[in-house]
């Protein structure tokens, strides 16, 4: 497994970025825009005032709590609070805890990264998951974020998202990178395609790697919904390691599923009956 470093990966994108003829605005943000004549007028804030601009297109790519998905008023995906600390320890091992007494929303990790490891959890009882990995490690640093859950709608009119914005992040993982690039390769194509362009943008993107998106969503609420009465991590992650290691892509966890399940045919009935019964009960409880 490699670890990105993120910071100069989005330094090499815009430079890459600036080389095709891209102007970046630093230390200004978007505030506001307003539609008029067929076009976008775009307010941004920043030193010096604020600034307009008049675009044909508008997209958002402002991250999980975008304000340009707010103001087009497009639902927004489930918003998890995520923490991270940076400790000094070395280590070669990337390490997942799938305790849900700890935190019952996701799961905790540890990553080294430059001679450091971080070490983070998201959801409910994150912040006290971290401290106690982190308890008798040195913290350099402290910091947070928000993992976005289940895909939303990806625009309005002349209005896009992409990746966060769209809560396009896979929601077994939260990681979102990929989809992020994958969402703005779609759009891209469906800009340079003939007809509606959203329409375009929503086609290309389901038929690729949106996909796999709403497949780790539902997969995830298959997870949510019956594990705490059938250990569906524990009992499948441990069928076959060796194995899973081979066929096993962080992009594509449908497929490690399809593996695991292969793998375990004789547990097959066994978990649909849990489920069926389980769902009975559920039924019963409701009446």
């Amino acid at each position: 497994m490699f670890v990105i470093d993120r910071i100069r990966l989005d330094k090499q994108l815009s430079e890459i970025a600036q080389s095709y003829g891209t102007d970046i605005s630093l230390r200004r943000r978007f505030f506001n825009y307003s539609l008029k004549n067929h076009e976008i007028n775009v307010l941004t804030s920043g030193k010096g005032g604020f600034m307009e601009f008049r675009t044909k297109f508008l997209i958002g790519s402002d991250g999980p709590l975008s304000q340009v998905r707010n103001l087009s008023r497009i639902k927004s995906p489930k918003l998890l609070p995520s923490v991270q600390f940076d400790v000094a320890s070395r280590s070669e091992e990337v390490k997942l805890y799938l305790d849900r007494t700890k935190t019952p929303e996701f799961f905790s990790w540890e990553i080294p990264h430059n001679g450091e490891t971080e070490i983070g959890a998201s959801g409910i009882g994150s912040l006290d998951t971290v401290a106690s990995l982190a308890s008798d490690r040195k913290i350099i640093n402290k910091r947070g974020g928000i993992i976005p859950l289940g895909p939303t709608d990806l625009g309005t009119g002349n209005v896009f998202l992409t990746g966060d914005s769209a809560g396009l992040s896979k929601a077994t993982t939260g990681g979102g990178l990929y989809a992020a690039l994958k969402s703005s390769d779609s759009l891209s194509e469906a800009i340079l395609t003939e007809g509606n362009i959203l329409k375009n943008y929503r086609r290309i993107w389901y038929s690729n790697f949106g996909k796999e998106i709403k497949r780790d969503f539902m997969l995830r609420r298959l997870i949510d919904r019956f594990e705490k009465y059938y250990q569906l991590w524990i009992p499948f992650s441990t069928a076959n390691i060796e194995g899973i290691n081979s066929v096993g892509d962080i992009d594509y966890p449908s497929k490690l599923l399809l593996y695991i399940l292969a793998a375990s045919p004789l547990k097959i009935n066994e978990i649909i009956k849990d489920i069926i019964l389980l769902s009975d009960r559920n039924h019963n409880y409701s009446k």
